[in-house]
């Protein structure tokens, strides 16, 4: 028998092969770092138990300390849990430990589901709120919060009711699915707080049960509150339509409904022209509002759904024109769509008309850059002037264009501040804006550099008495410090410097 004579070489293959893996091995555990030191869960537990309301703790020390607890890494997670559970002890620490345990996430997931089937009482209750707090992550707690919520305690059955929204359907097709569902229309029918939203959260799955609630029930409390599920869920209650159409017809309904309509969005087209006759104030569809400060719920709802179901631009923009209230908004939704339309009355409407295009397009921010050279030309009119310049200041980097004719607003003391804002809005761009905004930040008496174009005269500060100058100065200076930050140029920057060092806050 001949020996073996390739084996040395198939071992030396696999050394060469195994060898760069090892070492990388090696080299991603010594890159792992440590847990955090006993003193460090120490301190992060003492942060988490700040609750003086007063000194207004919970921003200021326990809320900083739960998002440094939701960075660590497993490790150290795993050392904060038992020193968190045991703050569930103290009445007056509940919601901050809740808080921080499911900023821990999954290695205090056992214990909570430990301490939710044996506790009773407070503990209990932050437990299964800890638990739903990590959303998804804790799915493995379903069956236990299924079991719970059959208790007859209505404030922990809130909690549980609560804890399956957030933690949502644990699978696709997984019979829990439908226990949940079930569990919350039960808990729906007896008006539990939150069990609208949790069924908004499973979907497709619920909308059968809920569809039944609004063609059977005639508890408006009820049928308000299967259209607030249907609101919550979106676009996968679209079936729902039929029904929520009918809801519109009954005004103990109709806003919630809209409102529904409006979430759903396109998959609910077939309300369309429901929604436009609210809209134009069918009197079977919309009621007055009871004084003139009411605003019109129905109808602005309503228009906001028809934007989001491709309704014909021209009927928004008349809207918009009969002063329909959230028109306004549904334009700028639409973008680049609607923006020839929104030139074309900068350029031939009338002083209302072009304010209500400025308003569309503040609405657009950058999308609405190619509108600068219409608003440009608006500047001429004193009485658009100031809406002009916000409206550029929403736009942004896009209104580099409009830089010269900010810095000359500059000169205006009715229009200054909003120009300091634009300014530091369209950022580095506006970098031929510094020097006249230095001025400002130093409190100059006039421009030391001639702003274009030549002959105006800068005086500082409103004339509206010593304190109204005094006042309209400060504010001005602070956003010229802003607008200078912004903009970021050498010379901006040591401005900003200079003033802070000047004026320590």
């Amino acid at each position: 028998m001949r020996p073996v004579t390739f084996l040395p070489g198939i071992l030396l293959t696999l050394v060469l092969f195994l060898f760069p893996l090892c070492a990388q091995t090696h080299k991603a555990l010594a890159a792992a770092p440590p847990a955090i030191s006993d003193a460090e869960v120490q301190q992060l537990v003492q942060a988490v138990s700040a609750h003086n309301w007063d000194n207004n703790d919970w921003d200021k020390i326990v809320h900083p300390a739960i998002k440094k607890i939701a960075a660590l890494d497993l490790a150290s997670r795993q050392k904060l849990v038992q020193p968190l559970e045991d703050l569930l002890d103290n009445e007056d620490l509940l919601g901050n430990a809740e808080n921080a345990l499911s900023a821990v996430a999954e290695p205090a997931l056992p214990s909570l589901i430990t301490i939710a089937q044996k506790s009773i009482g407070n503990k209990q209750k932050y437990a299964v709120g800890a638990i739903g707090g990590m959303g998804p992550k804790a799915k493995t707690a379903i069956p236990t919060l299924l079991s719970l919520a059959k208790t007859t305690d209505p404030k922990l059955r809130d909690y549980v009711v609560g804890a399956l929204g957030k933690i949502g359907p644990s699978a696709p097709g997984s019979p829990t699915i439908v226990q949940t569902v079930n569990i919350l229309i039960a808990a729906l029918k007896d008006n539990i707080a939150g069990s609208d939203s949790s069924l908004g959260s499973y979907g497709a799955p619920a909308v059968p049960e809920l569809r039944k609630i609004l063609q059977t029930s005639t508890d408006v409390a009820l049928r308000t509150n299967a259209i607030k599920a249907f609101a919550a869920m979106g676009a996968p209650a679209g079936p729902a339509a039929p029904e929520l159409m009918v809801a519109v017809k009954d005004p103990a309904t109709r806003v919630d409904a809209i409102w529904a309509l409006n979430k759903i969005g396109l998959p609910a087209k077939q309300a369309v022209p429901i929604l436009k006759k609210v809209v134009l104030k069918d009197p079977e569809y919309w009621i007055a509002p009871k004084n003139q400060y009411a605003e019109d719920y129905s109808r602005k709802y309503a228009i906001q759904a028809l934007s989001k179901m491709d309704v014909e631009n021209d009927f928004i923009i008349q809207c918009m024109k009969d002063d329909v209230p959230g028109a306004i908004d549904a334009l700028s939704s639409k973008g680049v769509a609607v923006l020839p339309a929104m030139r074309a009355m900068l350029n031939e409407g009338d002083s209302k008309s072009k304010r209500m295009a400025m308003s569309v397009l503040s609405g657009m921010g950058a999308a609405a850059h190619p509108a600068v050279p219409d608003l440009i030309q608006c500047m001429s009119d004193p009485d658009l002037r100031q809406a002009v310049i916000r409206t550029l200041g929403n736009i942004g980097p896009g209104a580099e264009a409009a830089v010269p004719t900010l810095i000359h607003s500059l000169l205006e003391n009715k229009v200054r501040f909003e120009a300091i804002l634009a300014l530091g809005n369209i950022g580095p761009a506006a970098k031929d804006a510094v020097p006249f905004l230095i001025d400002i930040l130093q409190g100059n008496p006039q421009f030391t550099t001639p702003p274009p174009p030549p002959g105006y005269h800068y005086v500082y500060g409103e004339k509206a008495g010593e304190l109204g100058r005094m006042m309209a100065d400060v504010m001005d200076q602070y956003q010229s410090r802003e607008a200078l930050t912004a903009i970021g140029t050498p010379e901006a920057l040591k401005a900003v410097k200079e003033y802070d060092a000047k004026n320590p806050k």
